[in-house]
């Protein structure tokens, strides 16, 4: 086969360009840092790095999860901790107002003061999480979930919870998922009102009954409101599991991505004394290339003379 002058100068100026090509992709590389920026580049690796790259997001969106899930929790552990403290101030009034020695103006003292750690817990059972919601909504928690109802003189006379019966759940590694809000209300896992305790009631009582007059040494008003504090603790003890349980997944989470950084570095970094030797050779071949040219160039020019 008789190649042309035609064919000859299109070999050699695909030639060039397919060696300033290399040189410039060579230069980037050294300049970036990075070995593999598309698919043609090294495809399998390319590959590779692409599954790499979606592990690394997943474990990029658990720890968002995470970070949220704590501060969350932490919160909620410090708003029981304070529920936790008016619940026992509550009891030591309960003691106070058993005193068969007290007056009625002694008794409406004491029913004012239960009055406002009424009205205080009600606020700390609705409190808001930073993240958004309500930190013991359970899985409704866009909207405060304790409402309450108020007699003629305006005082707390009933509280009902509203939230969600369940939690809402967030997943902070594969396959694990921890509660995002606390349940404040339910039958069975209600840290404030369930079945078998009550935070609310026993004060509105304990406030009513004072007004009123009587004395609070024939009742179980005490021994309802210590029930209840016990209620909030296992409801700390529980966010503290959590808490615990959320500290090992992340330190298994940090290394996995300390692992998955090594792998991506690995495909992705370039060598970069590897890379300034390789693009040694490229611009030898390039420079080569255009000497090539030049000399056919010049050789056409003389057939013509």
């Amino acid at each position: 086969m008789r190649i042309s002058n035609q064919m000859s100068n299109q070999m050699l100026s695909n030639n060039i360009m397919d060696n300033q090509s290399a040189v410039y992709r060579k230069e980037q590389q050294i300049s970036s840092g990075t070995r593999i920026e598309k698919a043609s580049d090294d495809p399998v690796a390319w590959a590779r790095l692409s599954r790499l790259q979606g592990q690394q997001k997943e474990l990029t969106q658990y720890e968002r999860n995470a970070s949220l899930l704590e501060s969350r929790l932490l919160s909620a552990d410090q708003m029981l901790d304070s529920i936790g403290s008016l619940l026992q101030n509550a009891s030591e009034l309960a003691v106070q107002a058993s005193d068969g020695t007290l007056n009625q103006a002694d008794r409406e003292v004491l029913a004012g003061q239960v009055d406002e750690l009424l009205e205080q817990l009600v606020s700390r059972a609705n409190s808001p999480s930073d993240g958004g919601g309500y930190l013991f909504g359970g899985v409704q928690s866009a909207a405060e979930p304790f409402s309450v109802t108020r007699n003629a003189d305006g005082r707390i006379d009933s509280v009902a919870y509203e939230g969600g019966r369940v939690s809402a759940m967030v997943e902070v590694a594969a396959g694990a998922v921890l509660p995002n809000q606390l349940v404040g209300g339910g039958a069975d896992n209600g840290i404030m009102l369930s079945s078998a305790s009550d935070a609310f009631a026993p004060l509105i009582e304990m406030r009513d009954r004072l007004l009123a007059g009587e004395n609070l040494a024939e009742t179980t008003l005490q021994a309802q409101v210590d029930a209840a504090a016990e209620r909030v603790i296992v409801g700390r003890a529980s966010v503290g599991a959590y808490l615990e349980h959320l500290a090992f997944v992340n330190e298994i989470r940090g290394n996995q991505e300390v692992l998955l950084n090594e792998n991506i570095s690995a495909l992705e970094d370039v060598d970069i004394a590897q890379a300034i030797s390789e693009l040694t050779e490229k611009q030898t071949a390039y420079q080569a290339a255009l000497a090539m040219a030049t000399k056919t160039v010049n050789m056409s020019l003389l057939n013509y003379m």
